[in-house]
């Protein structure tokens, strides 16, 4: 019986209690101020990098740049030239007043050695024949004139030669200064040489930075 009267007493308050809440519903009152907003939460873990996109299609190329100039070089051979009483001229059209004004003209004699021509070259203008003399070179359009001195103790000062021993050659190399080379910058072709090492009296250097032996 206790049990019946604890269980229906409590149907009771039960019942008591949802009419308290119910008749409680149609007098609300005013709605309260705002609570405080709470801490934010920790961060949760990062989650797992997504798949990777596909790749973009090229650019197109660019366009190519221009080819750096080549070096325009002349040589010229005169076989056996003679020297008449100290002095030699070689006549060559090439050597125009334009060549004179702007280019670099390279000069060199070619001398046998036991029998065997243009064994070494000496340049002009230079000391020749084992410091024996010097020759001098000057030009003129269409000429080369060049002329040997020794000089005289005695007098303290150069005098001609008359009798210097005839080269096997005479050789000539015109570049033209309006060829550069393209090397960080632009260089004339022959600032490009004595940068490179080239000694310019040097036949054989200078032929072979030329691409001419």
């Amino acid at each position: 019986m206790k049990r019946q009267i604890k269980f229906f007493g409590y149907l009771l308050f039960t019942v008591f209690l949802g009419l308290s809440v119910s008749s409680c519903s149609y007098f609300e009152g005013p709605q309260g101020p705002q609570g405080e907003q709470g801490p934010q939460g920790e961060q949760g873990p990062q989650g797992e990098q997504g798949p990777q996109g596909e790749p973009g299609q090229d650019g197109e190329d660019g366009q190519d740049g221009e080819d750096g100039e080549d070096a325009n070089t002349y040589a010229y051979i005169f076989d056996h030239p003679v020297w008449q009483a100290g002095n030699m001229e070689l006549n060559l059209e090439e050597l125009t007043q334009e060549v004179l004004d702007y280019d670099t003209v390279l000069i060199w004699l070619g001398y046998a050695v036991d029998g065997v021509d243009n064994a070494v070259y000496y340049a002009v203008p230079g000391v020749h024949g084992g410091d024996n003399y010097y020759v001098k070179m000057w030009m003129n359009p269409g000429v080369i004139h060049m002329k040997t001195l020794q000089w005289d103790n005695n007098l303290g000062s150069y005098v001609t030669y008359t009798s210097p021993e005839n080269p096997s050659s005479a050789k000539v190399i015109i570049i033209d200064s309006a060829n550069v080379i393209e090397e960080g910058g632009t260089k004339s072709v022959l600032q490009a040489m004595q940068d490179a090492g080239v000694d310019i009296k040097d036949y054989h250097q200078v032929a072979s930075y030329l691409g001419m032996e």
